[in-house]
């Protein structure tokens, strides 16, 4: 099995052909979910260093392997640096939400993957390419099942003479709500007899954000409740 592994590895068309296969499978998998970066930026990708790895074998002679092992370090490094950059352009900000890095990941998996296919080693990328796929779709799963813990910052705005009795009643909706505060501030007004109160926490999902809000507003002497994202 092993033999016939190496055998594979060294036919230029067959390395090619697992590159476009295994770089499309990836890509397949980010197209059905709807990303911007899908079936055919894998496939190049996944070619493109296929390609730059075997050039290395065509353009140096065999006698020369030392130059070739300094060349073939310089074009590792230029295409997974290089690929940051394609990366990069996948992911978006929405908000306080950050999309696109589980498929700018893939990018960079793939042109590692590229690499591999492109020095024929076809066992480790065909393992490779299992379990990322595993990664992206089963996982995945897991992912969605498991509540994240999102980190924001409660404005809560009060008079002055009741920053007191405003502190003391916002503590136990806290707890009744399970938020949890890691760090708060005060700021007093000098020009409206006003007192801001701030708190980081941490919620389990927007809407325990949003159901806080009235209870907190029927509070004496509060008359602004606000969220805003944390940095």
């Amino acid at each position: 099995m092993q033999h016939m592994l190496t055998v594979l590895g060294q036919n230029i068309w067959i390395r090619l052909a697992l590159g476009l296969v295994m770089g499309g499978w990836i890509g397949f998998e980010r197209e059905m979910h709807g990303r911007p970066a899908g079936f055919r930026t894998h496939i190049l990708v996944c070619l493109g260093a296929a390609i730059l790895m075997i050039s290395t074998e065509l353009l140096i002679p065999s006698k020369l392997s030392e130059m070739r092992y300094q060349v073939l370090g310089r074009i590792i490094a230029g295409i997974i640096t290089g690929i940051g950059f394609l990366g990069a352009g996948v992911i978006l900000r929405v908000g306080d939400t950050v999309r696109g890095l589980t498929t700018a990941a893939s990018i960079w998996f793939t042109a590692a993957l590229g690499v591999v296919i492109g020095e024929g080693h076809i066992l480790l990328a065909f393992v490779g390419t299992v379990l990322i796929l595993i990664v992206l779709s089963i996982f995945n799963k897991l992912d969605v099942s498991v509540p994240p813990i999102i980190y924001r910052k409660l404005i809560v705005h009060c008079s002055r003479d009741q920053a007191s009795d405003c502190r003391e009643a916002l503590i136990p909706i806290l707890e009744q709500f399970h938020i949890r505060v890691y760090d708060s501030f005060t700021e007093i007004s000098q020009t409206n007899s006003s007192v801001k109160l701030e708190y980081q926490v941490q919620i389990r999902n927007k809407m325990q954000g949003y159901d806080i809000v009235e209870p907190i507003s029927a509070i004496s002497g509060v008359y602004n409740v606000q969220w805003s994202s944390s940095q």
